[in-house]
């Protein structure tokens, strides 16, 4: 998966807690291999979020079509980890190509 730059920071809750966010644009998420029903390069955003101890990442120019919501979860080193996605793109009918695209991805910790 290629991509431009990433950008995090650090910020605290209500309850003190650290909060890590994060920005990359991915160049495209579309393009992705399908293994076992699931994206490789999502699959790769949410190791890297784990491993970064990011719990909110902003990514731009998915290239996904429309807008929607889903969920995700991993297995970490025998842990379940659950992720929320909310994406938003263009709404260009396929066959005629796709470009721009965001979404917003929110670990389980800070999605209540």
């Amino acid at each position: 998966m290629s991509g431009g730059e990433e950008i995090t920071m650090a910020v605290r809750n209500s309850n003190n807690e650290r909060i890590i966010i994060g920005t990359w644009n991915v160049r495209t998420l579309l393009q992705a291999r399908v293994e076992n029903g699931a994206e490789r390069s999502l699959i790769n955003l949410f190791c890297i979020m784990k491993c970064n101890n990011i719990n909110i990442l902003g990514v731009s120019e998915t290239n996904w079509r429309g807008q929607g919501y889903f969920q995700y979860s991993i297995i970490w080193e025998g842990e379940p980890y659950l992720y929320h996605i909310f994406y938003s793109g263009t709404t260009t009918p396929p066959g005629q190509g796709s470009s721009y695209g965001v979404a917003i991805i929110l670990s389980d910790q800070v999605y209540d």
